[in-house]
């Protein structure tokens, strides 16, 4: 039976009994600056201690990762640097074209609300009227 992950640290999976057995052992453990000033070990459960040597080694993991990408950010910043760019100038994305409102060129007789613009696909209401025998320019809005 596979236990269900309710968290991911570090490409690790922890269970929910994990993070239940994990909390009271962190309430109970009173941590102080020395390694042998630790609270007596010797006081908590097997499953205690298997959840503490858990805890443990996904905190070292995480550490690991976060040296890692902040030793390969500074690498980046001072390549960039060297170059004479910033590193959001070289991850700028370019600005997308906006285009303008084009003013409607044709109303639909039955809801004046429903216009079109003559660009794109044709919309519904002026295909079927087109498909009964009128012609589009019949629904033409005069300036």
């Amino acid at each position: 039976m596979h236990a269900t992950c309710v968290l991911h640290v570090a490409s690790n999976c922890i269970s929910l009994s994990e993070v239940l057995i994990a909390y009271p052992v962190f309430t109970k453990l009173k941590w102080k600056k020395h390694m042998n000033d630790y609270a007596d070990l010797d006081a908590l459960s097997l499953r205690e201690l298997k959840a503490l040597k858990r805890r443990i080694e996904v905190a070292i993991e995480t550490r690991d990762e976060r040296l890692k990408r902040t030793k390969a950010a500074e690498k980046i910043k001072a390549l960039a640097k060297n170059m004479g760019y910033s590193v959001e100038e070289l991850l700028e994305q370019p600005r997308l074209r906006r285009y303008s409102k084009v003013a409607p060129k044709y109303r639909n007789p039955a809801n004046s609300m429903q216009t079109w613009s003559g660009r794109g696909r044709q919309p519904i209401w002026l295909r079927d009227l087109v498909a009964k025998g009128a012609n589009a320019d019949d629904f033409r809005i005069k300036e």
